[in-house]
């Protein structure tokens, strides 16, 4: 608790550590709850984390371990479309993850392009 109010212990090891309590969720990366190592705890979207319910052999719904490559894999399906789109290879799964959330924002805004 700090000054009253109750947080989840994750929460309070990513403040520990990183000086801030994260405004978005901190997940588990191999969804062990209880397993609060800060190596195994990533902060995501919303919409991310519910993807867990989706879950396919890497953990992660449109994200997976490509071991020919050793690297994360992200493909996208967009609202109303059949196809899925590829977004890329990736080191870690963090970067996977935030990736598939910048396709997921295109989608909302095609319109929006972005730097770098």
């Amino acid at each position: 608790m700090i000054k009253g109010k109750r947080y989840y212990a994750h929460r309070l090891a990513w403040l520990y550590v990183y000086g801030y309590l994260p405004e978005q969720i901190v997940h588990h990366i191999n969804h062990v709850k209880i397993d609060n190592r800060i190596g195994n705890l990533m902060e995501v979207s919303n919409y991310c984390n519910q993807q867990e319910k989706n879950i396919n052999t890497s953990g992660k719904s449109g994200v997976y371990f490509d071991k020919r490559d050793a690297k994360w894999v992200v493909s996208h399906r967009s609202p109303g479309s059949k196809k899925r789109k590829y977004h890329g290879s990736f080191k870690t799964l963090e970067e996977a993850c935030i990736a598939k959330d910048i396709a997921i924002e295109m989608d909302k805004n095609p319109h929006c392009e972005l730097a770098g």
